[in-house]
């Protein structure tokens, strides 16, 4: 992996490089028109009370994915890893080290 004015090449082989995804932060890329619009027209819900289609739609394509009864949304990794890590602590006062 190489930087080239600042953005983050990988070799394919000896003579080409293609840009790679750079995953560290939304902040670093901008959506395109397509992508602008979709979330524009795109159906709205309240999530919390199970009204939004479109995170209805998400997790049934995720449960049915990965073969499970259901799937949850959650819109931050951070949020993600606090309920991982709460699904193994069983008891009030629990500690994972």
């Amino acid at each position: 992996i190489r930087i080239r004015n600042g953005r983050i090449l990988r070799r394919r082989s000896l003579s080409t490089t293609l840009p790679a995804v750079d995953l560290r932060s939304d902040t670093l890329t901008a959506p395109s028109r397509p992508m602008l619009e979709c979330a524009l027209t795109a159906p709205t819900g309240d999530d919390v009370f199970s009204e939004d289609p479109t995170v209805l739609e998400l997790e049934a394509y995720m449960a049915n994915l990965f073969e499970k009864e259901k799937a949850l949304f959650l819109p931050s990794g951070t949020m993600s890893n606090l309920v991982a890590l709460l699904s193994h602590c069983h008891a009030r006062a629990s500690e994972i080290i």
